[in-house]
C-alpha cells in the first residue's frame, strides 16, 4: 500500500491467556531503572518526538537486552524518485546490538516525567558484520499500516 514495504504478523491470543503490556519479571536486565511499574509500557511515541541522541533499548530474543540511541533517519526510495521507506536507525557504544533473531523487537525507552515506558518502534534489521547498528521502523508507521490492511484501529493497550 502507498509502495511501503512492510513484514508484520498479526496473532490471535487464545481465551485465557492474560496478555499485558509488561516486559515480564525474572527479564535478564542490566538497568536498574527497569523495576518494578517501569516495566510496563505506557505510551507511543511518535516520530516528532524523536530526537538525535534519544537514549533507547530493546530486548531481543537472542541478544537480549541492549541499548544505544537514535543516530538518524534512513530513507529508500523506489527507481520513481518515490519515497518507498523510512527507518530510524540506532547506534550502540557496544558491539552486537542487534543479531539474527532479534527482529520483533519493540524499541522502546524510559519516559522521562513519570514511570513507565514508551514504545517508538520495531526492529527489523542490523547492520551485519559489525551488529552494532539497529534499524526499526516507527510505532505510529506500523500502527497505519495495521489499520490500512484490516481496517481494524489498533494501538497498545495501556
Amino acid at each position: 500500500i502507498k509502495n511501503k514495504i512492510s513484514d508484520i504478523a498479526i496473532v490471535k491470543v487464545n481465551n485465557g491467556v492474560k496478555c499485558e503490556n509488561f516486559l515480564g519479571e525474572g527479564v535478564d536486565i542490566f538497568n536498574p531503572s527497569l523495576k518494578f511499574k517501569n516495566l510496563y509500557i505506557k505510551k507511543t511515541i511518535p516520530t516528532s518526538d524523536f530526537n538525535k541522541h534519544n537514549k533507547v533499548f530493546k530486548i531481543g530474543a537472542n541478544t537480549k537486552y541492549t541499548h544505544g540511541e537514535i543516530n538518524g533517519i534512513k530513507m529508500i526510495y523506489w527507481l520513481d524518485g518515490s519515497l518507498q521507506t523510512s527507518e530510524f536507525i540506532i547506534s550502540s557504544p557496544e558491539p552486537n546490538f542487534a543479531n539474527g533473531g532479534d527482529s520483533g523487537a519493540l524499541i522502546l525507552n524510559n519516559l522521562s516525567n513519570e514511570t513507565g515506558l514508551g514504545v517508538l518502534g520495531m526492529l527489523h534489521s542490523y547492520d551485519g558484520e559489525m551488529k552494532q547498528f539497529g534499524l526499526f521502523t516507527p510505532v505510529e508507521d506500523i500502527l497505519e499500516r495495521l489499520h490500512q490492511v484490516t481496517g481494524i484501529e489498533w494501538d497498545f493497550i495501556y
